[in-house]
């Protein structure tokens, strides 16, 4: 109510990606969708790149949940070259994650390999505390190709990493 008195495109951005969290949170995927679709329409009306970048990578999540693979890839295409052009490297690395996990799922794991490593590079240049989650997926990836070793070597550094910043998630 206060973002739409104050008639503030980033606010109501703001708010619609709240209320679609919660819809998600709820199990409610279609209110999802409709607050992310408003959130992206405010976020684009007020220029809030950075807005734009998360929602797009957010419905990207729920299209890859989904196993709506085109959808998600054409949403992180967006993501990542508005991340790549702005330097947002926080976005950067969670729109590389969410593709890899994408390529992964249909097979393309060489790509989604690449794309994990570089989502990790990104988390660790800006000391992000999100960087156990392209490792952890880089395991599922090598687990996937038969890789056992790598595969439990990417799963234990995923534990290291996740314990020293105490993530329990």
């Amino acid at each position: 109510e206060l973002a739409r008195e104050a008639d503030d495109p980033r606010a109501l951005a703001t708010a619609h990606t709240v209320l679609a969290l919660v819809a998600a949170l709820d199990g409610d995927r279609a209110a999802n969708d409709v607050h992310y679709l408003k959130a992206l329409e405010h976020a684009e009306r007020g220029r809030d790149v950075v807005q734009t970048i998360r929602i797009r990578s957010n419905r990207a999540s729920a299209f890859l949940e989904e196993g709506e693979f085109d959808a998600a890839l054409a949403e992180l295409e967006i993501a990542l070259r508005l991340a790549d052009m702005t330097g947002f490297e926080l976005w950067r690395g969670m729109s590389l994650s969410n593709r890899a996990q994408v390529y992964a799922y249909r097979g393309r794991l060489e790509e989604a390999v690449a794309d994990l490593t570089e989502s990790r590079s990104a988390f660790r240049r800006i000391g992000s505390l999100l960087e156990s989650y392209p490792v952890t997926h880089l395991g599922e990836v090598y687990r996937l190709r038969g890789d056992r070793v790598r595969a439990r070597a990417a799963y234990e550094q995923a534990l290291q990493v996740a314990g020293d910043q105490e993530d329990l998630q």
